[in-house]
C-alpha cells in the first residue's frame, strides 16, 4: 500500500514539472517577441507635445522682428553693411532657436531663406563693383591708358570669380561672364604688346630701307620676342599669331641678304665714280662683282624681296658700257666730225666719217650688245645717211627751203607751211595721205610718224628737229584776231570739203601759211604730258578762240598733218 502511494506521488510530481516547463517555455517565447518588437529608435513625440520655454519663444520672436526691420529697409533701397548686420543677427537667432531642440521643417526653411537673402545682397554689392570696374576699364582703354585698364579689368574679373566661388546660390553667379572677362583681360593685356611689336616691325622696315641693318635686326628681334610672349601668355587672344612669329624670324634672316644688297649698291656707286674719273676698266670690275652677287641672291633666295633681274641687267649694261668706253670715245669723235661736216655742207668729209662710223658701231654692238654706246638710234642714223649719202645736198635744200625765223624765238626756225606730201614722201619713202597730191599737206599721219620724220630731218640737217611746242605756234601766229585770220584759212565754209596746197592762199604777217585752217597740226606735249593739235582743218568750223585741242596718241585722221621746228647750231 505504501509503495503504491509513493508511485502515484512521483507521477504527480513528474506531471507538475512538465506543466511548469511548458509554462516557462511559453513565457520565454512571449518575452522574445516582446523584446524584438520594442528594440530600436523610440517614437519622437511632436513638438507641440514638447515643453517650449519662454526663452525659446523670445529668441524666435527677436529673429522675426530683426528680419522685418531689415525687409522694411530693403523695400526702399539696397541695405548698407551695418543694415546687413540686422539680417545676420536674425539668422544667428533663428539658428540658435533651431539648435536648442530638434527643429521643424518650417524652422529650417526659414533659416535657409534668411541665409539666401544675405547671400543675395552680399553678392549684389560685389557684382555692382565688378560692373563698375569693367566700365572703368573700357573707358581707360579707349583713352589709351592700357596699363590702368588692365588693372581695372583684373579687379572686375576677381570680383566676379569671388561671387561664383563664395555665392554659388546667388542669382549673380555667372560663369559665362567670368570666362568672358578672362578672355577680355588676356586680349587687353596683349593689345599694347601687339601694338608695340607692330611699331617695332615698321621701324625695322624703315631702317632696312635706309640700309641700317644692325638697327633693323635689333628692332625685328624685339618685335619677335613680344610676339612670342603674346603667343605663350595669351593663347586665347586674337593677337596670338604663330605665323607672324615665323614671318618675323624670316625677316631677320632676310636682313643678311639686305646687307649684301647694300654692298652691291656700294660697288655700283664706286663703279660710277671710277667711270666718271676715266677709270673704265676698274669700273667694269666693280660692276661685274656687283652683278655676280645679285645673281647669287636671285638664285639662292628666289622668294626674297631683294630678288631683281632688273638690277642684273642694269649692272651688265653699266659693265659693258664701261668696257666699251674707249671704243665709244673714238665713235663719239667720229660722229661729231660727221655731223659737223653734214651741217657745214662738206659732204665728201661726211662720207669719209660715215664710212668710219659704221664699223665702229658694229664692233661695239657685237662685243658689247648691252652698252649704251651700242645705240640703235646711232646705227639707224648711220644706215640712213649711208643710203641717202648722194642725196644729202638735195634733201637739205628741201628741208631748209621751208624754214622761217620765229618771232621772239631766235634759236628756232619753223616751216612756213604744213609738210607737203612731196617732202614727206622723199624723207620717209611712204605717203599715208588719203587726199593725194604732191603739193597737198600730208594727212592721216600719226604722231609717231611725225616724230620719225623729225628724227630723220635732224640726221639730214645735223641739227635738232622736233614738232613745234605751243609757244612756237603762238609766236608764229602773233596776236590772234579771228577777223584777220578767217580770210587766210581754209575751213568748213570755204574749203569745199577738201585740203588745199600748202602754199595756196595768203600767209600771215610773219610769212606762215595755214596756221589756222587746211589741216590741224601735231604739236609737242605740254608740261602735263597732254597731247595736243593746233589750229583747225578744212572740215572744221572756223574757231573763234580755242586753237588747241587734246587728242589720242594713236589717232590718225585725214584732217591732221604737221609742221616742224629746227634749232640753231648752238642747241
Amino acid at each position: 500500500m505504501g509503495s503504491a502511494r509513493k508511485a502515484r506521488r512521483k507521477r504527480k510530481l513528474k506531471k507538475l514539472r512538465r506543466y511548469l516547463l511548458s509554462i516557462a517555455g511559453v513565457a520565454f517565447i512571449v518575452w522574445v517577441f516582446y523584446f524584438a518588437a520594442t528594440w530600436g529608435p523610440k517614437r519622437v513625440e511632436p513638438r507641440s507635445q514638447r515643453q517650449v520655454t519662454a526663452a525659446d519663444t523670445s529668441v524666435l520672436e527677436e529673429s522675426r522682428q530683426l528680419a522685418r526691420e531689415f525687409e522694411a529697409i530693403a523695400a526702399q533701397r539696397d541695405p548698407n553693411e551695418a543694415e546687413l548686420d540686422l539680417l545676420r543677427e536674425a539668422i544667428e537667432k533663428q539658428k540658435a532657436y533651431n539648435l536648442s531642440m530638434p527643429s521643424s521643417p518650417e524652422d529650417r526653411r526659414r533659416q535657409d531663406e534668411l541665409e539666401r537673402r544675405l547671400v543675395h545682397f552680399q553678392a549684389k554689392r560685389i557684382h555692382e563693383r565688378s560692373l563698375s570696374a569693367e566700365r572703368d576699364a573700357q573707358l581707360l582703354f579707349a583713352d589709351g591708358e592700357a596699363m590702368e585698364a588692365v588693372a581695372k579689368l583684373q579687379e572686375s574679373f576677381d570680383l566676379q570669380r569671388e561671387i561664383n566661388q563664395r555665392f554659388g546660390r546667388s542669382s549673380f553667379r555667372d560663369a559665362a561672364r567670368e570666362t568672358r572677362l578672362e578672355q577680355q583681360l588676356v586680349s587687353m593685356a596683349a593689345e599694347p604688346l601687339h601694338a608695340r611689336s607692330i611699331e617695332l616691325e615698321q621701324a625695322a622696315d624703315q631702317a632696312a630701307e635706309e640700309a641700317r641693318w644692325a638697327d633693323a635686326r635689333k628692332l625685328l628681334s624685339e618685335a619677335r620676342e613680344l610676339q612670342k610672349e603674346i603667343n605663350e601668355t595669351a593663347r586665347r587672344s586674337q593677337y596670338r599669331d604663330a605665323n607672324r612669329y615665323q614671318e618675323l624670324a624670316n625677316k631677320i634672316a632676310a636682313l643678311e641678304i639686305g646687307e649684301r644688297v647694300s654692298e652691291i649698291l656700294l660697288l655700283q656707286e664706286e663703279g660710277q665714280q671710277l667711270e666718271a674719273a676715266g677709270e673704265s676698266e676698274e669700273a667694269a670690275q666693280k660692276y661685274e662683282r656687283a652683278m655676280i652677287m645679285q645673281n647669287q641672291i636671285n638664285r639662292e633666295h628666289p622668294q626674297s624681296r631683294f630678288v631683281s633681274m632688273d638690277r642684273v641687267v642694269e649692272l651688265d649694261i653699266a659693265r659693258q658700257t664701261a668696257l666699251s668706253a674707249r671704243q665709244a670715245e673714238t665713235l663719239n669723235r667720229t660722229l661729231a666730225a660727221m655731223r659737223q661736216a653734214i651741217r657745214s655742207g662738206d659732204f665728201s668729209t661726211a662720207a669719209e666719217r660715215i664710212a668710219e662710223v659704221g664699223p665702229l658701231t658694229a664692233q661695239i654692238a657685237e662685243r658689247f650688245p648691252r652698252s649704251t654706246y651700242a645705240s640703235y638710234e646711232i646705227q639707224a642714223e648711220v644706215n640712213y645717211l649711208s643710203r641717202e649719202l648722194n642725196a644729202l645736198p638735195d634733201l637739205q635744200r628741201l628741208l631748209r627751203a621751208e624754214l622761217l625765223p620765229l618771232p621772239g624765238q631766235e634759236e628756232w626756225q619753223m616751216t612756213s607751211s604744213l609738210v607737203s606730201q612731196k617732202v614727206f614722201s622723199r624723207i620717209m619713202n611712204t605717203n599715208p595721205s588719203r587726199n593725194r597730191g604732191e603739193d597737198l599737206p600730208v594727212d592721216s599721219v600719226t604722231r609717231e610718224q611725225a616724230e620719225q620724220f623729225c628724227t630723220r630731218a635732224s640726221w639730214i640737217l645735223a641739227r635738232p628737229v622736233q614738232l613745234p611746242a605751243q609757244i612756237h605756234f603762238e609766236a608764229a601766229l602773233g596776236e590772234w584776231n579771228p577777223q584777220t585770220y578767217a580770210p587766210l584759212s581754209w575751213h568748213k565754209e570755204n574749203s569745199g570739203g577738201m585740203s588745199h596746197p600748202v602754199k595756196a592762199g595768203t600767209p600771215n604777217a610773219h610769212g606762215f601759211f595755214h596756221l589756222v585752217g587746211n589741216l590741224r597740226s601735231w604739236i609737242c606735249e605740254d608740261d602735263k604730258g597732254t597731247l595736243l593739235t593746233a589750229g583747225a582743218s578744212f572740215a572744221d568750223e572756223f574757231p573763234e578762240q580755242n586753237l588747241f585741242q587734246t587728242i589720242d596718241h594713236d589717232q590718225r585722221e585725214p584732217t591732221i598733218g604737221f609742221r616742224y621746228v629746227v634749232g640753231s647750231e648752238r642747241l
